[in-house]
């Protein structure tokens, strides 16, 4: 009996620490907030002002979306970023957005990043393109990359000019575990960026679920316990 309540406080431990994953909601991720369309900079987003722009949908040069009428524009090299909650060890963020492509311009790439560590008070908008040594989220924040998704690209038709349209995209980061330069409870930051090659990409409706991992791990336990009853 002893040992059902010892395990039965372990599975309440595991599922507890779930809910305390140092993940906190995001601000703005659809752009909604705005005091306009076409803004030079992104309302609650740190980014790096020219060419990151808040973007009306009008179906004609900008596709419509669902999430709302407005998206995130990121232009040549452009970036934007904010704290997503603290930094914990081997979390694997299902993160998720819509991707759109404007009539006028390819996609070209884009780039989902994870950071860790640094000082918050030091974030700012901060008008450089990512590949730039003055990139402010490590040289002036301190923040460490940890993750990263890669050239993300699913609208390459060759040869063909830009035309609108949507795809919802799915990236799986881990935050792995702690290194140098970072530690458990530090600033957890989230990274979009495009490379510096002309382009724009559209991007609506980010989405950071908790982890489901623990929770699973908790469900799992519980099930055992009550077989060990039967």
């Amino acid at each position: 009996m002893m040992g059902k309540k010892v395990l039965f406080c372990v599975v309440l431990f595991v599922m507890a620490s779930c809910v305390q994953a140092g993940l906190m909601p995001l601000v703005n991720p659809s752009f909604e907030n705005t005091s306009g369309t076409d803004e030079v900079s992104i309302i609650d987003w740190w980014d790096s002002k020219s060419y990151t722009t808040t973007k009306a949908e009008d179906g004609t040069a900008v596709p419509l979306t669902p999430y709302g009428e407005n998206w995130g524009q990121l232009g040549n090299g452009r970036w934007m970023y904010q704290q997503i909650g603290t930094y914990e060890e081997n979390m694997v963020l299902d993160i998720s957005f819509l991707l759109g492509q404007p009539t006028d311009k390819i996609v070209a790439g884009l780039e989902v990043e994870l950071f860790a560590g640094g000082d918050a008070s030091l974030a700012d908008n901060v008008g450089t393109k990512r590949d730039n040594a003055a990139f402010p989220l490590d040289s002036v924040v301190g923040a460490v990359q940890i993750a990263t998704s890669g050239n993300i690209d699913p609208f390459t038709d060759p040869d063909t000019a830009p035309v609108m349209r949507t795809q919802e995209m799915f990236v799986h980061l881990s935050t792995g575990t702690a290194g140098a330069g970072y530690a458990v409870g530090d600033p957890l930051w989230l990274l979009f960026s495009r490379p510096s090659v002309a382009g724009k990409a559209l991007i609506d409706n980010v989405q950071v679920p908790e982890p489901a991992t623990m929770i699973l791990l908790g469900v799992g336990a519980l099930g055992f316990l009550r077989r060990k009853r039967k």
